[in-house]
Formats: C-alpha cells, structure tokens, sequence
C-alpha cells in the first residue's frame, strides 16, 4: 500500500496481472484503492463490484483483509 503514496482521502487506480492456475494464463484486471486514514484503505475490484476493507501496518503490509483473514501473530 504504502507504494501507492495516497493521502488520506485520496484513492488510485492500477492495473494488475493475475496468473491462473493451472493453466498459467494471465489475466489483466483493474483495481481500486483509496485510503480512509492511516490504517485502513478500501479495495476495490469495479468490474466485478467486489469490495473490502483492508487494515495495515506502518509497512503497508495487510493486517485484516475484510475478516475474510488476519494475519497471524
């Protein structure tokens, strides 16, 4: 996250490449992020209407994605 280099309020746009396994084709897709404070940035995926909020640490590494898992201790 913390490459993104967003200010509180900000959000940004990437393009990311998927990797399908098994069969190894890559799939482009477009992703969303904007950052509600220090911590805590929501995700998003407009294509397909997917959201979540992501909680980091000072690394912007994720902490909590959305409970949908936490990082272990």
């Amino acid at each position: 996250m913390n490459r993104l280099n967003l200010e509180v309020g900000e959000m940004q746009e990437i393009d990311v490449l998927w990797i399908s396994f098994p069969e190894l084709n890559l799939i482009r897709q477009q992703q969303k992020y904007s950052k509600i404070n220090e911590g805590f940035y929501i995700f998003e995926i407009p294509k397909t209407g997917f959201v979540a909020k992501l909680e980091v640490d000072k690394l912007g590494l994720v902490v909590n994605y959305d409970n949908l898992y936490r990082r272990l201790s």
